[in-house]
């Protein structure tokens, strides 16, 4: 029964009531004012949310409706069948509600409903909902490279050939997160596989403050193969590690850490020079 009407609307020229479809619908012009028993539904679905990592639904409602007897309902379901979510009754003007679908994330088959309910005795305007939005976020992909090269002893640009990189999410209160591994080239360059640009540990509520916090960890360690490993550390046997700036929030797409260096200065360089030696070695 529920149907679309311009008697009363938040934007636009129509809004749902909950009374006006069917063969035997009232006109809200001429008779503003819901029948007695009824049980009206409106729904929608099934919608996909099997690859969002944030979702919500969003509608204006105003009502009159008869205290604690009547009542509108909204809800959502995993199956179309049961629904939940909340009632309302009693007057008010125009509100924006609004509910996040956080739990059903990863779900492909999801319905949202209005049920408006009514007894036998007094009727009212009753329920108008308007303007609904169903949103979802799907976070795009990003892919990482670049070059890191470190003054020879000659203090002339070298590419740091086969050098292991980390790449991180950098966390807020530390425990930043290893996202991949990989190892330079011959000409110093290296290159992730994409990966979605979505950070699981932050609790913005804007999903496009959640994108990755970024940086790349080189450092003088490696598995030259299967048994043989390189590696050049400090009494503490740490070994040397160079980090590069943090990227907050990178966009989707490349992301580019090229042309980093050691530079003739770095106290860190003779560590890099002897773990080049012994690759050629």
């Amino acid at each position: 029964m529920w149907d679309d009407d311009d008697y009363r609307r938040h934007g636009g020229y129509w809004a749902a009531w909950p009374a006006n479809g069917g063969a035997d619908g009232y006109d809200p012009a001429t008779n503003p004012r819901y029948p007695p028993n009824m049980a009206s539904w409106m729904i929608y679905g099934p919608f996909d949310l099997s690859d969002a990592r944030a979702a919500e639904v969003a509608f204006w409602l105003w009502r009159q409706i008869e205290l604690n007897y009547d009542r509108v309902f909204f809800g959502i379901s995993p199956d179309g069948g049961t629904f939940y979510g909340r009632q309302w009754d009693g007057t008010a003007d125009w509100q924006e509600m609004r509910f996040g679908l956080d739990s059903y994330l990863g779900d492909a088959s999801v319905w949202v409903s209005w049920l408006f309910e009514s007894d036998s005795t007094l009727q009212y305007e009753g329920p108008w909902v308007d303007d609904i939005l169903i949103r979802k976020y799907v976070p795009g992909q990003v892919m990482v490279r670049g070059s890191f090269f470190y003054a020879d002893r000659s203090n002339n640009p070298a590419p740091a050939s086969f050098t292991k990189v980390y790449l991180y999410d950098q966390d807020p209160g530390g425990g930043d997160d290893l996202l991949d591994t990989t190892v330079t080239d011959a000409n110093g360059f290296f290159q992730f596989s994409a990966r979605t640009n979505w950070d699981e540990d932050d609790t913005d509520p804007d999903p496009n403050n959640r994108r990755l916090d970024l940086y790349v960890v080189w450092e003088t360690d490696v598995n030259d193969s299967a048994s043989a490993r390189r590696r050049v550390t400090n009494l503490g046997d740490w070994a040397y590690k160079l980090q590069s700036e943090v990227r907050a929030n990178v966009q989707d797409g490349t992301v580019d850490f090229l042309n980093y260096w050691l530079p003739p200065e770095n106290n860190q360089l003779p560590a890099m020079w002897i773990f080049q030696d012994l690759r050629r070695a």
